[in-house]
């Protein structure tokens, strides 16, 4: 967490990162910015962000400040220590350098228990690789290591533990401070990259529409009619599901897309969903958010194959349709299906059969939703 304590002329707010835009928004109007794409705001006061102390007296672009502070709440304790301590070795006294610090943490080493060589060799790779085996086989190898590294001489106390530089590492600005790197902060849908004359930025939808807002600003755009936007991930092991995401996402406007996924994230029954968009053969963002609003107006009967077995079906299962075992003998079950398929646009599909039960169509109901007129259809 990073409490900045923020001043425009002689009013004050404090904010504490990561926060949402609308946090933020809410906080510069207290002491009068008001613009929806604020300017550079000074900080007063660090309050707590344990590295951060050097962007007091400073004016920092709150967007790098939340984008930074989202690393840090993904960090584990030793992670932010070590980046406590090399951002006041290194003099770090900007977002854009403390962003860039936590994308090379694989240059230091910091060392917090120096009387055990096992362990010394073990952190000294994890930093340096990220991850190593979980096995004790190579310990003798890590002890070595350990060793080594102590008796290299270049390890500089700190109120941390004893900080070492992988100087064969060279430090890396993989955030030059105009868009952000990818980085899934946060639980998502979809993980949307939107590209404009080979700059990117990546959304974790649904977002926030300010954010979708910013995002554009730094790639230079106003809309995203002349960017590319792809789905690059979605978060869901169901791959029919995946693959009616990407057709309903691809080369659709992105506010269009933030708005699918703010409806779709909550979906109680996916299989469902997937099924009514292959009745009403849907493939853009706003048809399918439509769909996700009226879908209490369909029907799926899931393994249904023919006319025959949904007639059986419905007789069987549908209180409506519920009638004496005497009687069903003399039912003709195709024909009661063949009426049910005429009177409600019902459809098979592969995986069964739906149908809409208010016996509206199919255009009446996103055209409805998205504000058209359906004259004449």
């Amino acid at each position: 967490m990073i409490e900045l304590k923020l001043r425009n002329g002689d009013k004050e707010t404090v904010i504490d990162f990561p926060c949402t835009e609308e946090f933020i928004t809410k906080r510069l109007r207290d002491i009068g910015i008001t613009a929806e794409l604020p300017p550079p705001v000074y900080v007063a006061e660090v309050l707590d962000g344990d590295g951060a102390e050097l962007l007091a007296g400073k004016e920092v672009d709150l967007d790098e400040v939340n984008y930074l502070a989202k690393h840090l709440d993904a960090m584990t304790k030793a992670e932010t220590d070590k980046f406590a301590v090399v951002a006041r070795k290194e003099g770090f006294s900007s977002a854009k350098d403390l962003i860039n610090l936590t994308f090379n943490g694989r240059r230091y080493t910091l060392i917090q228990n120096v009387g055990d060589m096992t362990s010394v060799g073990r952190t000294h790779m994890i930093a340096r690789n990220i991850a190593i085996p979980v096995d004790r086989s190579k310990d003798i190898e890590y002890a070595k290591i350990g060793k080594e590294l102590l008796e290299s001489g270049k390890g500089v106390w700190t109120e941390k533990g004893l900080l070492f530089v992988n100087d064969d590492i060279p430090f890396e600005e993989v955030y030059r401070g105009e868009t952000f790197p990818p980085f899934p902060y946060k639980e998502y849908l979809l993980e949307m990259e939107v590209e404009f004359l080979g700059a990117r930025e990546y959304l974790y939808l649904p977002e926030e529409k300010l954010a979708v807002k910013k995002a554009l600003s730094r790639l230079g755009v106003e809309n995203a009619d002349n960017c590319n936007v792809t789905m690059t991930n979605c978060n869901t092991t169901n791959g029919a599901y995946a693959e009616l995401l990407d057709n309903i996402v691809s080369g659709e406007d992105i506010y269009a897309i933030n708005e699918f996924a703010n409806r779709a994230e909550n979906l109680d029954d996916i299989d469902m969903f997937i099924a009514v968009a292959e009745y009403a053969d849907v493939n853009t963002a706003k048809d399918a958010t439509a769909i996700i609003n009226h879908l209490d107006d369909f029907t799926y009967i899931d393994g249904i194959s023919d006319e025959y077995e949904l007639g059986r079906h419905l007789v069987d299962n549908d209180p409506e349709y519920e009638c004496a075992d005497e009687v069903k003998d003399f039912i003709d079950y195709r024909d009661f299906g063949r009426h049910i398929c005429n009177e409600y646009n019902g459809k098979f599909i592969d995986s069964g059969f739906v149908y809409i039960q208010s016996g509206k169509s199919v255009e009446e109901i996103i055209g409805k939703d998205n504000g058209m007129k359906m004259g004449g259809m």
